[in-house]
This record gives C-alpha cells, structure tokens and sequence, in this order.
C-alpha cells in the first residue's frame, strides 16, 4: 500500500459504513480519511459530512474519477480538505497528505 511506503498506518473499508462505525468508535485514532466520491451506497460528498460530524476537525481527501475533478472551492464548500484524481500518483498523495495534516516533506 501506498501510504505504509510513507510511514502512514492505513485502514480501508469496503462500504462507506465502515469509516463511520470505526472513527465513531475512536475518533482520535484516526488523523485523516480517504474517501472515494462514487460509491454504490453513499456518496462521497454524504459521507464527508456524517465523519465531520462525529470528527470536525478531521480531514478528509476527496478521490474522483480521471478527469472528473470539480474546483478547489467546491471541494472545500462540500467539507473535504483536499481532492485528488485518478490514477493517483504515490508522490501526489504524500505531497497531499503531507499538506492536510501539516507536515512538512
């Protein structure tokens, strides 16, 4: 996985009600989230509002389909903190990563 390679521990779901039982059950283990924009349940747009619900201060990464990317502004209105597109390149998703939480490269 992409994110060990950068010394990030990961946890992936298969279903958007993974992420909310887990930050739901320890909202300090997790310091941000990934979440894709389409998904058979949820949308991703659904999803970042019920996590910054149970984690205000959470960010959260929007991933959208290659060439399906929306401006900075309404990514931010919606309540995620980054968005990112596909194929999602390891340097880019460090340099992102890096930027949401605050750390320096």
């Amino acid at each position: 996985m992409m994110l060990t390679q950068f010394g990030y521990s990961a946890v992936t779901c298969n279903s958007p009600y993974g992420p909310l039982r887990l930050l739901s059950s320890g909202p300090d283990m997790f310091d941000a989230a990934m979440v894709d924009d389409i998904m058979s349940e949820m949308k991703g747009t659904d999803l970042v509002i019920e996590l910054l619900r149970i984690k205000d201060d959470v960010p959260v990464i929007l991933v959208k389909g290659y060439g399906d990317m929306i401006p900075l502004e309404q990514v931010r209105a919606t309540g995620f903190s980054a968005a990112l597109a596909k194929p999602v390149l390891k340097e880019h998703l460090h340099r992102v990563l890096s930027k949401v939480l605050g750390k320096s490269l």
